[in-house]
């Protein structure tokens, strides 16, 4: 039986190692020596304490060796509590400064993924009107498990310590099955855990999200927030270039929108809305990918019309002509009558 192809992203250094970090400081704590974590991995400890951007697989590694050396599932909720806002940057400054609790999470859930993440966030429709949607980017159902459990329990301490009490959730549901710590959950998160969900989800109590947080600046969030905004802008321009990158290559116009997103490490629904920000849609980005592509084959590959609508995958010349006219404002024989 042949191996599957490593898909290449994985080996992109683009993780920020705040969660690493943390991992190696309560490693420590536990008796493994940090630099048994880091091993063989391409870096070490007072470089991931520097900054220093890591794969997704390195990540997965230094993980999946904690859990082996520590001896513990529940290392993730362990990782998670005590971790101070500084480690998270401009992200933890603005979390401090915001308005509301609504207004921290949601800042939280738009901008936690810059740099790239081990875990997609994303606020979801709910009857409290703010939940909160994690899907680990790994397949590993314990290291998914760690990395649900850290985000979490850290979500949960730092609120605790901001506000002097427990965030109240309303619905807790997780996308395994009930660990042995189980346990530890209720007096953790303080609502009843579902386990084996298909999902892994929060809600949070209605009555919490007006909540003002104690550290609001309206200046200082402000400014933040717009050093956010604009990586989250050039993000979402990268994005679009990526697609256009990907749909120009041998075979490309045949991706979906599902199979461009999972090139490109995100979820469906993610690439949506980084589309909807950018002011387009996958459509308008195809249909552009396209027009490029049928000047090409029409002016400099020789092709006749209908031979360059079967090579961008229509059915027909008619349907070919359409688009054409559709993409460029006039029929493909008006462009050539034109040269």
């Amino acid at each position: 039986m042949s191996r599957s192809k490593l898909d290449s992203s994985q080996f992109a250094p683009e993780i920020i190692p705040y969660l690493l970090v943390a991992l190696c400081e309560r490693a420590a704590a536990l008796g493994i020596a940090p630099e048994r974590l880091c091993a063989g991995l391409g870096f070490n400890v007072p470089a991931l304490r520097a900054g220093v951007l890591v794969s997704r697989r390195q990540a997965w590694r230094m993980i999946r060796r904690a859990l082996q050396l520590g001896g513990r599932d529940d290392l993730g909720i362990e990782v998670g509590l005590g971790q101070g806002l500084e480690k998270f940057g401009v992200l933890g400054q603005a979390f401090l400064a915001a308005p509301t609790v609504g207004d921290a999470l949601r800042l939280g859930a738009r901008h936690f993924p810059a740099g790239g993440a081990l875990v997609d966030i994303e606020l979801a429709p709910s009857t409290s009107g703010l939940a909160l949607e994690l899907r680990p980017r790994v397949r590993d159902p314990r290291i998914a498990m760690f990395l649900v459990e850290e985000i979490v329990a850290s979500v949960m301490d730092l609120f605790r310590r901001e506000l002097g009490e427990a965030l109240a959730l309303r619905v807790l549901e997780l996308g395994y099955p009930a660990p042995a710590h189980a346990s530890r959950y209720a007096g953790l998160f303080g609502c009843e855990a579902r386990f084996g969900c298909a999902r892994s989800r929060l809600e949070i109590a209605p009555d919490w999200l007006a909540r003002p947080m104690p550290g609001h600046d309206p200046a200082a969030f402000a400014q933040l927030r717009a050093q956010l905004d604009q990586h989250a802008r050039q993000e979402t321009l990268d994005t679009v270039a990526a697609i256009e990158r990907l749909l120009a290559r041998p075979g490309g116009m045949a991706l979906s929108i599902a199979q461009l997103a999972r090139s490109l490490d995100l979820s469906a629904r993610t690439l949506r809305r980084r589309l909807d920000e950018a002011g387009t849609s996958f459509r308008a980005i195809s249909g552009r990918v396209r027009a490029q592509a049928a000047r090409e084959l029409l002016e400099d590959g020789g092709l006749t019309v209908a031979e360059a609508g079967q090579r961008l995958g229509f059915s027909d010349a008619r349907a070919f002509r359409r688009a054409f006219k559709r993409w460029q404002g006039q029929a493909p024989g008006e462009l050539r009558a034109s040269r």
